[in-house]
């Protein structure tokens, strides 16, 4: 191995991940999640090379627009880089089906823990770059980006509401009732997303039979159906899942607007 090494590390789909996002709300939890994935990979890196071999990008513990091109002066794995961008997202994932589990009365694992693993294991793709050279590094890293080794995730069920590629994320998903013919129904769906909208602001409470939709909660409509993805980075917005994560947060999600400047 040459004295001198630099590696680059990217990670994708990026730009597929920001435009599955309907609402606002959505595009800001993309863009939170994406920083603290890259945030998780920049922290591991300066552990492995040392903070001053860090060369892009520039400044480190500030999350906010953190870019998901890491270059470092030293050899780094791309097993291991992979290994470390999984357990990021593992624990968000963890964190948010956690909550679900413990908050939302109707979220009974029926089986739908499975097709969670499932998201934790092929989300995201490692892209791995070396040279003598950073300009080397880089053009290897995008050289590489050509050769994808993306896994798609196979589902059974009805498509999402908002991007129609992916599962409506429901706690029998995966099970024998998904398959064609069986028994869970729209009505199913709409008691269980009537309880998760009910849930954000009542947690641990069911839902009222009286209570109307338009007044569950503006932070998931009762009538939206997300995917498992989807639903992460809805949740994520929710402040006490983004502090039990140590992201970075505003107050309130409004103060967004005001902060915008800084981003």
């Amino acid at each position: 191995m040459p004295s001198s090494i630099y590696t680059a590390i990217s990670f994708a789909p990026v730009q597929g991940f920001i435009e599955r996002s309907r609402k606002l709300r959505d595009l800001f939890g993309a863009s939170l999640l994406l920083s603290h994935l890259s945030d998780r990979l920049i922290e591991w890196t300066t552990e492995q090379v040392g903070e001053e071999n860090l060369i892009s990008p520039a400044m480190i513990n500030h999350q906010k627009g953190t870019p998901n091109r890491i270059l470092v002066k030293g050899h780094l794995e791309r097993n291991d880089i992979a290994n470390e961008l999984m357990k990021a997202w593992q624990n968000v994932l963890d964190t948010c089906e956690n909550w679900i589990q413990d908050e939302v009365p109707a979220a009974i694992d029926y089986g739908w823990k499975e097709e969670w693993n499932h998201w934790k294991r092929y989300a995201w793709e490692v892209f791995w770059g070396q040279g003598e050279s950073a300009i080397e590094a880089m053009r290897d890293l995008e050289t590489r980006k050509l050769q994808r080794d993306w896994v798609g995730i196979n589902w059974l069920g009805e498509s999402s509401s908002l991007s129609g590629s992916d599962a409506i994320a429901y706690p029998g998903l995966g099970t024998v009732a998904m398959k064609p013919g069986n028994t869970i129904t729209k009505a199913d769906y709409q008691a269980f997303y009537r309880q998760l909208a009910w849930s954000i602001e009542h947690p641990g409470e069911f839902v009222p039979d009286d209570a109307k939709d338009d007044d569950i909660s503006k932070f998931i409509d009762p009538s939206e159906r997300l995917s498992i993805p989807e639903l992460t980075k809805r949740l994520i917005t929710l402040p006490k899942l983004a502090k039990r994560l140590k992201i970075e947060f505003p107050t309130k999600f409004n103060d967004t607007q005001r902060e915008a400047g800084e981003w």
